[in-house]
């Protein structure tokens, strides 16, 4: 089985005619960003921190983020603080509905605007042909919250192939296609968890989202917030049955223990992980220190992995830390990024190798 991993990477260089050059244009106005961009000055980005003025405060200093100054880093600290600051609760949700927004907008102006010929789609395109149709010889895992992935799979799972329509319309439907088992390991922009505690301003708003927003982050520190994952529509989310919803994100941290997943979802993958024989890493810098325990711990001995990060000693230092994290992994670093990677022949000699 192969085992495909997406990381932010991947949906920044998900458009062959506009791949990352360095410098900022016009057309790169709506690109995903990268993750240690999530608060960058960037014009468009400006409105959305407004939008939840508890994320103001930090904005600056998580503005900051490098590969010096990991966003991740920064974030892990945040919520250490909340154990004895609780204010940082209710910006840590803030947080979660900032982004929410924030790559809910990106997708929303990049896919359509790259009319769907997206890397996602030429990369299943590539994988189809090399599985011939078998069934239950690929899964994939990303930890990016955006669906560029679900509408490229959805091309191959509707009859209609409606490029701009996610298939994906159930939490169970994630696993349950035999072609496409799709794990989204730090949950996902229409995905949410029910706010238990009753609030008033659910009826009293007639379900005005951005009422209901700004009442759940003030009020965060004291509400009882299910664990569960339940799909969700629109930005912020809209209620359901009377209820409030959170988005469904994990704040990018270094610390271990951070899946955003549905329990059913991560048996799937556990279950699964022992008949891997091949890793694709495609703009997945492997800093989830939890998810490569996982891998320690359930993938067969010598595993071969590739790694396309953009640079080549990007990708040979994801190679490093599946190996540094106790992954018998046999690897190479692909140099170039997603759109180098699957228009060359690199792809069709990994492939056959799987």
């Amino acid at each position: 089985m192969l085992l495909v991993i997406f990381g932010a990477g991947a949906s920044y260089d998900s458009a062959a005619r506009l791949r990352p050059t360095g410098v900022r244009t016009h057309d790169d106005r709506w690109r995903p960003p990268l993750t240690d961009e999530l608060f960058a000055d960037r014009v468009e980005f400006r409105e959305f921190l407004t939008d939840f003025p508890q994320v103001l405060p930090l904005a600056t200093r998580l503005g900051q983020a490098s590969p010096d100054l990991p966003l991740e880093g920064m974030l892990a600290r945040l919520q250490e603080e909340a154990a004895e600051y609780p204010a940082r609760h209710s910006e840590l949700a803030a947080i979660r509905y900032y982004l929410q927004r924030l790559i809910w907008e990106c997708e929303r102006y990049w896919h359509p605007d790259r009319k769907a010929v997206t890397n996602y789609l030429a990369l299943l395109d590539r994988i189809q042909r090399w599985r011939r149709g078998v069934p239950d010889g690929v899964m994939f895992a990303t930890f990016n919250y955006d669906r560029l992935f679900e509408y490229a799979a959805s091309y191959y799972i509707t009859d209609a192939r409606q490029i701009y329509q996610n298939a994906y319309d159930t939490i169970e439907a994630y696993i349950r296609h035999p072609q496409f088992p799709l794990l989204k390991l730090h949950g996902s922009l229409d995905w949410g968890f029910k706010v238990n505690t009753p609030l008033d301003i659910v009826a009293e708003s007639g379900g005005h989202v951005w009422q209901i927003a700004g009442e759940v982050i003030r009020r965060f520190p004291t509400l009882d917030v299910s664990a569960v994952v339940a799909k969700i529509v629109e930005r912020p989310p809209q209620p359901q049955e009377g209820h409030a919803y959170v988005p469904a994100l994990a704040i990018p941290t270094n610390q271990k223990g951070a899946f955003t997943c549905p329990d059913p979802h991560l048996e799937f993958l556990r279950d699964r992980l022992s008949r891997v024989r091949a890793v694709l890493a495609i703009g997945w810098r492997g800093m989830e220190a939890h998810f490569l325990e996982l891998l320690r711990d359930r993938l067969p001995k010598s595993v071969n992995v590739l790694a396309v990060c953009g640079k080549t000693d990007a990708g040979q230092e994801t190679i490093e830390r599946f190996r540094s994290a106790g992954v018998d992994a046999v690897g190479n670093a692909f140099f170039g990024g997603f759109t180098d990677f699957v228009v060359s022949d690199e792809i069709d000699s990994f492939l056959s190798q799987c």
